[in-house]
């Protein structure tokens, strides 16, 4: 209803009010970036690291060498759609922190299909295809592989 400026999901009926901006309210914390799609480093004083490095410690029960490096997976458009479907969510407490462990060669993939559900098999499909993600970052490395070009 562009009269009133509410949105009506056509499922549950639930509403809400639409507002319309020029900016999509990225966090600030974002790099800036070109393209919609972006990789960054992230710096290993920064809290951002340091809160990753922690969860991935706590959940992480086995042994491992060393962290190589922590990125950020930037993109506009996913970003703007995530906070649409949230803005619906039911429950406000619904987000996780989550893991995904694949192979290194899939990571450009992923990143740039969202984790596209075609691709989804390589490590099995018990419950259907699709992506698998834990809230155990212990779990979710048992498919990281090594790469098979640097030994990383």
């Amino acid at each position: 209803d562009f009269i009133q400026n509410i949105e009506t999901c056509t499922n549950s009926q639930q509403q809400r009010q639409i507002i319309r901006r020029a900016n999509v309210g990225l966090p600030s914390h974002w790099n800036l970036q070109t393209e919609n799609v972006a990789r960054f480093s992230l710096d290993e004083n920064s809290n951002e690291y340091q809160t990753i490095l922690s969860l991935f410690d706590k959940t992480m029960t086995n042994k491992y060498t060393a962290i190589l490096l922590i990125e950020r997976i930037q993109n506009k458009q996913w970003y703007t759609q995530y906070n649409s479907y949230k803005s619906f969510s039911l429950k406000k407490d619904a987000e996780k922190k989550l893991f995904h462990g694949c192979r290194q060669e899939s990571v450009d993939l992923i990143i740039n299909s969202f984790f596209n559900r075609s691709f989804a098999g390589v490590n099995g499909t018990v419950y259907g295809h699709g992506a698998y993600f834990s809230a155990n970052a212990s779990y979710s490395h048992s498919y990281a592989k090594p790469s098979t070009q640097n030994g990383e």
